[in-house]
């Protein structure tokens, strides 16, 4: 994983340049990312999560995505931020636990799951760009063959979550 570390970082290099020179699009307007990719994507965005990289444990609460939570469980150890990711937990819907993140995998659950990460002040990820637009947080998705950062700000300020600015500046803005 470490010969990796390298790609990773020209990798996310090249999805913040290419952020930077996109212009605005809808959600419905990306594709699908792969699950390794999402993984280490949002093993980069986590630490831009200002509560998550401060220290401590971070768990992620997957739901519905058995594919997801294989591919975000490769990287349990690993640091961010400040923080460790220390478990990956696979369900069907909201945790009973108060996790760290909750990964949105379908449609089916979303409004519940929206209200679970509302209510708790937990952030929403998902790897389908569409529920970004429908009230997930943080999203991730493909267009033109490069994978692209999608934030919803409304949502981000339900979740009550606290970013780093520069977040905002790397992502695609979904209304």
């Amino acid at each position: 994983m470490q010969k990796l570390a390298p790609v990773i970082k020209i990798f996310f290099g090249i999805l913040i340049v290419s952020a930077l020179a996109a212009p605005p699009m809808h959600a419905g307007e990306y594709g699908i990312v792969p699950m390794d990719i999402q993984a280490a994507l949002f093993l980069k965005l986590l630490g831009l999560n200002n509560d998550i990289a401060k220290g401590g444990n971070i768990t992620i609460h997957v739901v519905n995505s058995e594919p997801f939570a294989k591919a975000m469980g490769r990287a349990i150890g690993k640091q961010i931020g400040n923080s460790k990711l220390a478990a990956v937990n696979n369900g069907s819907g909201a945790p009973v636990e108060k996790p760290s993140v909750v990964y949105i995998g379908n449609t089916n659950s979303l409004e519940e799951l929206l209200n679970y990460t509302r209510a708790n002040k937990v952030l929403s990820i998902t790897g389908i760009p569409d529920m970004v637009r429908r009230g997930a947080t943080l999203g991730v998705g493909s267009s033109g063959g490069k994978p692209k950062i999608l934030l919803n700000l409304a949502s981000l300020k339900r979740e009550g979550v606290e970013i780093n600015p520069a977040l905002i500046k790397i992502a695609q803005i979904i209304k």
